[in-house]
């Protein structure tokens, strides 16, 4: 949870209180400034909810990952996943703001539905019609499922230098073999 203070003009001040993704702070301030964000931009114009309030907000998941690490919020559930380890952990935000009670094991059916919500996330980004920018994403998050793909860009003289050394970098962190 992290707050967000937006000073702009002909905008009254205001709370909003629904999970949102930093990944939309960018399209937001573009789209405020009377720019068009890019198609490849991830992250979702609030501009709607800044302009006209939180009810013009949806309710959606807010996702995350690092590494191994995935994150799912719909609130009030939070869940932490580390599927490598076989680490969960389920929070109701409201009730455990300090997330101190992991409810994974006693929330069954939330956990289940969290955990599943999180499983289609990640295929949406295996799912990336760019071959490359599939294993850039699955490579961010330490998938292995990355490695054939990041190898063959990274040998391959025809991909875009940027590419290649995106690719070469990913392998280096993942620790990836020859």
């Amino acid at each position: 949870r992290v707050p967000l203070i937006i000073e702009a003009p002909r905008i009254s001040p205001q709370v909003i209180k629904a999970t949102v993704s930093t990944l939309s702070i960018a399209p937001t301030v573009l789209s405020l400034v009377g720019i068009t964000p890019p198609l490849s931009m991830i992250g979702e114009d609030l501009r709607p909810a800044v302009l006209r309030g939180e009810a013009s907000l949806a309710p959606k998941p807010v996702f995350a990952s690092v590494m191994h690490q995935h994150m799912v919020i719909r609130w009030p559930w939070k869940l932490i996943a580390d599927p490598t380890r076989e680490l969960f952990e389920l929070y109701n935000l409201e009730a455990d703001p300090l997330e101190k009670s992991n409810r994974y094991d006693s929330e069954p059916s939330v956990a289940e539905e969290m955990v599943d919500l999180g499983n289609d996330w990640i295929e949406t980004i295996v799912a990336e019609k760019d071959e490359f920018q599939t294993a850039v994403n699955l490579g961010q998050m330490r998938d292995p499922r990355a490695i054939p793909i990041l190898e063959k860009v990274a040998q391959g003289c025809d991909a875009p230098l940027p590419n290649r050394l995106e690719a070469i970098h990913l392998l280096g962190e993942m620790g990836a073999k020859d």
